[in-house]
Formats: structure tokens, sequence, C-alpha cells
């Protein structure tokens, strides 16, 4: 159509039209050019608009957090979720109630409140000072701006000030502290005995018509939904890398120019007496000088093991006698660190403070630095090289699989001409479930997409992970279908066989607690039913095993035998397991035999939970006052 008005349009006729194009270009298009485009706004609270670039910005954030404290075994489907994207935006409306708030009351960050704020956060500092480089990498390596960081640092520091204000209102009775020490250093002394659900299977009998019932009652549970079977072509850095050659002459001299890299680091070995900080400055005074006094007593010639057993609160250690075992640089808090570092074997440290308390450290060993063998890192440097060869070939390659894979999608031949990638096929997959790439919900959501399932056309560059990209295209595909009972007996006689067993097991359990209840004696009930009795510890802090914390949890709810009367109970603490308890006693803790350092710590996890409490509190009213309209479509 173009071509056909640029070749007939010509004279007067030509600039008259092009005369009326301009004017409402000049009108409206170049403005519009220097506006720039639109935000979306993804939700409003009291007037407030939260911008998607904003929303997608702490949706990313969040989701690497979650990753990093949970590892790569975190599910995706997850991360993707509405639930997951839901969370994320109302965290986000609560912080702009409470900043609109604090900013209504006055609360300010002054530009002094936030420089101190960033230069003294360790997480920028190198060998102690603040090194203006690592935070300026590190914050970009969050995906942030140093302007975007410092906004986002004021906002929140200004929350703080007016959590930390209503936080000041809290209070703890000696009464109530009494109390909680009374609790936290509680007793039980109980005995238990599970039921497992393996010993009911054995008696379970399913026949066949059992299995047809339990078809026929319910045909619609029992179907197999739309499946594919994908083709694709995938760009990885392991492959890429798999093919590159490396000269052992590059391997040699990668080597010789690196020789921190390829040595044994120096490492050393302490052990340390810990002191927890406590809040108020004469007590923590106190906590320093007591450190102090051990010092000195160490030095003294006491033996540092046994000071450590008597003083320490580090419960991971001091039952070894403080012993740490080999510390490596960056392994531990700067100043503790560098208090090892300082120390000759066999000497001990003043009194070290870092965010944790004050330490009294005893180096113990000290190893020097060892240069590698060649030999020993030869492969592992080749594999490196090959592996940074292969990362600058993908970023290559990366974007001209995007472009060949949109301007020509009606096929993968091009991407396997032009860029050598071969043509594999997956098994086939559901749009809920699939193994191989269609383990990945990205993939599983385009293949059932009207471009690639309907149109037939490549789908777009999806990111397997951050190594790995591919392209696919519809091979097959499979309508949802009933499923017939010779395909689902097995299915079915398992879950009838795990039905009964269960209720087998509740039944059991239930009729041990009430025989128990009525007057039977526990020893007698254990034998009628072939149970083994084991002891749980005394202490919570001394239960480790996940099964014994799960009947702890109902132990320690438990209601206080009476005299000579043991209280008994249980429940299923899992479907395949449930526990009966016999509790003979409860001593609760004695607040006088605990040490004020003890005291001063509960204290202040009290006033702190109490604080969140109020700020959670004050939050939710806050939510409640306001209006806010959040466009679920926009996520």
């Amino acid at each position: 159509m173009l071509s056909a008005i640029r070749e007939k349009a010509t004279g007067w006729i030509a600039w008259m039209i092009v005369i009326l194009i301009s004017i409402p270009f000049a009108l409206w298009g170049v403005n519009s050019y220097f506006e720039g485009a639109t935000q979306i706004v993804i939700a409003v609270a009291n007037g407030v608009e939260i911008e998607q670039s904003d929303y997608q910005r702490a949706l990313a954030q969040k989701q690497r957090q979650l990753v990093q404290l949970a590892g790569r075994d975190l599910g995706t489907e997850y991360l993707d979720s509405p639930v997951f994207k839901r969370q994320v935006v109302d965290s986000m409306i609560d912080e702009a109630l409470a900043r609109e708030f604090s900013r209504d009351r006055g609360f300010r960050i002054s530009d002094n409140q936030l420089n101190r704020f960033i230069r003294t956060t360790e997480a920028f500092h190198t060998n102690g000072q603040f090194d203006n480089e690592r935070y300026e990498r590190l914050i970009g390596n969050a995906g942030l701006s140093v302007q975007g960081f410092q906004a986002q640092q004021r906002q929140q520091l200004t929350t703080d000030q007016m959590r930390i204000s209503l936080a000041e209102t809290a209070f703890v009775s000696q009464t109530e502290l009494n109390y909680a020490l009374k609790l936290l250093n509680q007793k039980r002394s109980a005995v238990y005995a599970i039921l497992l659900l393996e010993h009911f299977l054995e008696g379970v009998k399913i026949t066949d018509e059992d299995i047809s019932n339990e078809f026929d009652a319910k045909r619609a549970v029992y179907f197999e939904p739309p499946q594919a079977r994908v083709a694709y072509v995938e760009l990885s850095v392991a492959r890429l890398a798999a093919a590159i050659k490396i000269d052992d002459s590059a391997v040699k001299k990668h080597y010789d120019d690196a020789p921190r890299r390829y040595s044994k680091p120096g490492s050393r070995s302490a052990s340390h007496i810990l002191l927890p900080l406590v809040a108020g400055a004469a007590a923590e005074e106190a906590v320093r000088a007591k450190a102090a006094r051990l010092v000195s007593e160490a030095r003294g010639g006491a033996d540092f093991a046994e000071l450590a057993r008597t003083y320490s609160k580090d419960a991971g250690s001091a039952t070894r006698g403080g012993d740490l075992g080999v510390i490596q640089k960056g392994a531990m808090v700067p100043p503790f660190e560098k208090a090892v570092f300082a120390l000759s074997a066999g000497e001990i440290s003043e009194p070290v403070k870092t965010e944790f308390g004050y330490h009294v450290i005893k180096v113990t060993r000290v190893s020097k630095t060892e240069a590698i063998p060649f030999e020993e890192v030869r492969e592992d440097i080749a594999t490196a090289l090959r592996r940074r060869g292969g990362e600058a070939e993908f970023v290559q390659l990366a974007e001209q699989l995007g472009n060949i894979a949109f301007e020509q999608p009606d096929s993968l031949e091009p991407l396997t001409d032009q860029l050598g990638l071969a043509i594999q096929t997956s098994d086939w997959f559901s749009g809920a479930m699939g193994t191989g790439i269609a383990a990945n919900p990205k993939v599983r959501k385009a293949a059932f997409s009207d471009e690639v399932l309907v149109d037939g056309l490549n789908s777009g560059v999806i990111e397997i992970d951050p190594d790995t990209l591919i392209v696919f295209r519809k091979l097959e595909h499979r309508e949802r279908r009933p499923m017939l009972l010779e395909e689902v007996s097995d299915q079915i006689k398992t879950t009838l066989e795990n039905r009964q067993a269960m209720l087998a097991l509740e039944q059991a359990g239930n009729a041990i607690l009430t025989a128990l209840t009525d007057g039977t004696p526990w020893a007698e009930l254990l034998g009628r039913y072939g149970l083994v009795e084991a002891s749980l510890p005394a202490a919570v802090e001394e239960i480790t095993d996940p099964q014994e914390q799960a009947i702890a949890v109902k132990v320690f709810a438990a209601p206080h035998p009476g005299a000579g009367a043991p209280v008994f109970g249980g429940g299923q603490i899992s479907p395949e397991v449930f526990a009966i308890y016999r509790l003979d006693a409860v001593t609760m803790g004695d607040p006088s035999a605990v040490e004020q350092e003890e005291r001063e710590q509960v204290r202040t996890a009290i006033l702190r939970r109490q604080g969140d409490l109020l700020f959670d509190g004050f939050r939710a009213d806050l939510r409640k006052a306001a209006d806010v309209k959040i466009f679920d479509d926009r996520l």
C-alpha cells in the first residue's frame, strides 16, 4: 500500500499529503516522544501510585533473596505464583502507607545520618574500611543505581525511626520476665512410643472389585491432561565450552600469573570464649570486664578449655572447650578474624568485641601458605578457561538466537544452519508437569500458548537457567482424554491401601489413648501393640531429632501432671506416624538461678517481640483505614 502511494502521488498532491501527515505528528507525535512511555500502575494506596517497574524490581530482589536462602532447589513455580506476587505487592503497599504516615508526622533522615549508615555497613568494607568501589559494585549487582539505593535506604531508615519509636513504648515487668524465664528453662520428664503406617499396610487387602468401584465413583478424576512434545534447539555455555580447545601453554601462563589463587591459604585453628552483649552501657562494661578477667586467668595458666566450658555462651563450641576448628580468611566477622590472624600459636587475645559479644580468643595452631603443584590444578584451569571462552561465545550467540527466532518463526532450521545448533526432541509433558526442559514452568506455559500450539510458530527465547537458552516449536499434541481402568488400577490400589492403613493407624492410636485414660497400664499397652518405649530429652534445646521435636511440641503443650498421676496424650505427627506419650513431671525453671546476662537477653527478646507486634498492628490499622486498589491483571 505504501509503495503504491509513493509511486502515484507526485507533484503538489504528494506535498499536500506530506503536509497533512506532518501536522499531527508535529503536534502530538514529537511531544509524545519527548514525554516518554507512560508508566503502568499496578496498585494505588491513598493516592500513592506503585509503578510496575518498581514492582518488578522488588519482585526480582525478593526472588533473589529466597533463592540465596533456600538454594537453587527452591521451586520456580512458587516464585512465579500469584500468591508470591501478591505478597510482594502487599509489602510494597504497607511500606508506601508507612512512608506516607512518617512523612506527614515529620520523620526525616538527614544526609549525614544516611551517609553514616552506609559507611558503617560492613558489607561495604574492605579490610575494615569503607570501600566505595565495592559499594558501587554490590548495589549494581543488585540491579540498583547509587541514587536508587540511597533513596531506598532513606525510606527504610525513616520507617525504622517510626518502628523504634513504637518499640520504645513496650515494657516488660519483673513478673513477666520471671514467668518467661520459668517457661524457657522448664524441663519435662516424658517417655513416648510410635505407631508406623507401614505396620498397618501389611494387613490391608484390596480386591479388584474395590478398585473398580473406586474407578467408577471417581471417573472424572482419572484423565490424562492435554500433552505436547516439542522440537527445540539449545544454546548452553556448557556445550560451547566443551568444544573449545585450550593450549597447554595458555594453562601454564594462567597458573604462573595467579600464584595467590593456586595456593593453599594459610589457616589457623583457634578456640574462644563468648560473652554475649547486654543492652545498656553499664551492663556492657560489666561483660567487657568479665572478659578481661578471663584473659588474665588464661594467661596466668588456667586451662582455657575448662574456662570455655564454664563461661562461654557459644553453645556450639563451649562443650568442645571453645574449639572452633580451622579458620581461614573470610570465614569470620572482621574484628574476630583480624584478632585471630594477629596472634601467634599459643597466644591469647585481649577482649574482642563483635556483633555477637565479647570474645577471648586463643590461637592453637598456625599453618603457612603453600603453592599447589601445577599438575594438581592443570585440568581445573583448563576447564575454567574453556568456561570463560564458552561464556563469551554464549553472549554473542544469544543475541543472534533471539533475532533469528523472531525474524524466521516458522522453522528451527535457520537456527541450525546459522548457529550450528542441533534439533532435539522432548518427552511428552502437560501444562502442569514435565521432565527435561519441560520441568521449567516457563517452557510448559509457552508450549500451550496460542502462538506455539495453534499458530505453529517458534517460541520466544526461554531461559532454562542463566547458562542455557532454548527455542522450540510444536512437534505433536494430544487432547485431554479419559484414562482406562487398566492404566490407573495400580495407582488406585495404592491409594486405597494407604487410605485403609491410615484409618487403621489412627484408630489404633486413639484406642491406646482411650485405654490409657481408662487406667490401663502403660507397659501393658506397649506390650499388647508391640511398641518400644523411648525417653524424650528433658530440655527443649537438647532435642535435635525432627521426629522428637514434633512429639515435644505436644508434650510441652500438655497440662502439668498431678501428684503421682502422669498425663497421657498423643496424635499424628505425620501421615505415617502416630505418637503416644506419658508425661511424668514438669520442673519449672528457677529465675533466681539465671545470670544477669541471660535475663537481659530474654528481656531484650521480649521487648523486640512486643515492638514488632506493635508495629505490625500499626501497619494493619494503616492498611485497614487506607483506600487501596490492586490491579491483579498487571502483576
